[in-house]
């Protein structure tokens, strides 16, 4: 894979987790089956990502980018030496 890419990659990856700190989500348990509809709870179960990880993912896509090649300049088609 290009380093550049994944640099670009984990430079998203951690202001992403930096800008959110974590998600949560939401299940359906039952509480009681003797009714016909469904009865039931929500909990919610948050999933802390911690900020360490949101730094250190910045941090190595700033290294996978300094780490890359410089891209080639493009040259014109004219400008070649016959």
């Amino acid at each position: 894979m290009n380093t550049r890419l994944i640099g670009i990659i984990l430079i998203v990856l951690g202001a992403t987790a930096l800008a959110f700190e974590g998600y949560a989500y939401t299940t359906q348990e039952p509480v009681a089956n003797a009714d016909p509809k469904f009865t039931g709870v929500d909990p919610d179960g948050p999933i802390p990502v911690r900020p360490m990880l949101g730094i250190g993912a910045l941090v190595g896509g700033v290294w996978f980018l300094s780490r890359a090649r410089p891209l080639a300049p493009r040259r014109h088609p004219s400008s070649r030496l016959a």
